[in-house]
């Protein structure tokens, strides 16, 4: 994001239960999403997130 010069960085943190997610933690998420994932491979679509903003 860019405003008026300003740039901002953001990091992202996800919480993800092995139980209903058995071996995702073998995807390389830097190159896959991690929504992908869920979908295609769990067939699970996630209908919530939290988002907190710090400054």
């Amino acid at each position: 994001m860019d405003d008026f010069g300003n740039h901002y960085l953001t990091i992202d943190t996800s919480l993800i239960s092995l139980t209903q997610f058995p071996d995702i933690d073998l995807y390389d998420f830097g190159s896959s999403s991690l929504y992908r994932v869920m979908r295609e491979v769990y067939r699970i679509h996630p209908a919530r997130i939290e988002m907190r903003f710090f400054q």
